[in-house]
């Protein structure tokens, strides 16, 4: 297995944004007591899926730091893979301003 340099603590973020991804598909189903406990407004929603999205991207940079500073990857591919995560910021942010 490769990278280790922050001991795979990047692997809680995941597990984090897999966790919002989950309540998101529950948004107004209804629970064993016939409740719909996940009625959120839209901008709730929109909040959420911010969060998913920029935990992803926090994952990949952290990811790609680790394999850097663990000698699995170069300096090169660091600055490649971290050029593709400002392009996805970016996007974000350009959706947010819209």
């Amino acid at each position: 297995m490769s990278g280790g340099h922050y001991n795979y603590d990047q692997s809680a973020l995941t597990r984090i944004r897999d966790g919002m991804l989950e309540d998101l598909e529950r948004i107004g189903t209804m629970n064993q007591w016939e409740e719909t406990p996940y009625q959120l407004e839209p901008s709730t929603v929109e909040a959420i899926k911010l969060a998913i999205a920029l935990l992803q991207i926090t994952e990949q940079l952290v990811h790609d730091i680790d394999w850097c500073l663990s000698g699995d990857t170069g300096e090169d591919t660091l600055k490649e893979q971290t050029e593709e995560n400002r392009k996805l910021i970016k996007g974000i942010h350009d959706l947010r301003q819209a």
